[in-house]
């Protein structure tokens, strides 16, 4: 009767077949211990994949069809997005970020070579946000010194850039 004990079951094809110690006894040891392994990682990793994961990308410990968040950490291919309604933008370029991030670097490295006051003022007046008056107030000069560096910087960074247009 203990020789007929279920002590493992695995499913093939979704049919449960059932392991006994009988089987495993009439099987060598480090054969068997081989399936069961493999048969325990694969179980592992199945019940692993439906486990969410928190912000900071530690596997949640509970069950996600009772998590208030609903999610699976289970892969969700693009065919199972598409199929949920999800749209992709289809006018993606590679090329153009390629070029949109080349021109950026180029922009960088123009900016660096330009005057030291004329870099400052481009500084304030387009990444920092201010206007002329308040950048002239800033830099210790007048409105109109500031509009002249200006243009100045924007005309030198024309030239440079003139091979990205």
């Amino acid at each position: 009767m203990q020789k007929n004990k279920v002590i493992y079951r695995i499913f093939v094809d979704g049919e449960p077949i059932m392991i006994t110690l009988e089987m495993v006894e009439a099987t060598e040891p480090e054969v068997m211990q081989e399936y069961l392994r493999m048969l325990w990682r694969q179980e592992h990793r199945e019940r692993r994949e439906y486990r969410c994961r928190d912000v900071y990308g530690v596997r949640c410990t509970g069950s996600c069809s009772e998590c208030r968040q609903n999610c699976s950490g289970k892969p969700v291919s693009l065919e199972v997005l598409a199929e949920a309604g999800m749209v992709f933008a289809d006018h993606h370029s590679v090329e153009e970020t390629v070029n949109r991030r080349l021109l950026i670097e180029a922009l960088c490295v123009a900016v660096e070579s330009l005057e030291p006051i004329d870099r400052k003022v481009i500084e304030l007046l387009f990444f920092r946000g201010c206007t002329q008056r308040e950048a002239a107030e800033r830099l210790g000069m007048s409105q109109s010194s500031v509009n002249r560096h200006k243009k100045r910087a924007l005309n030198t960074l024309r030239e440079l850039l003139a091979d990205y247009r």
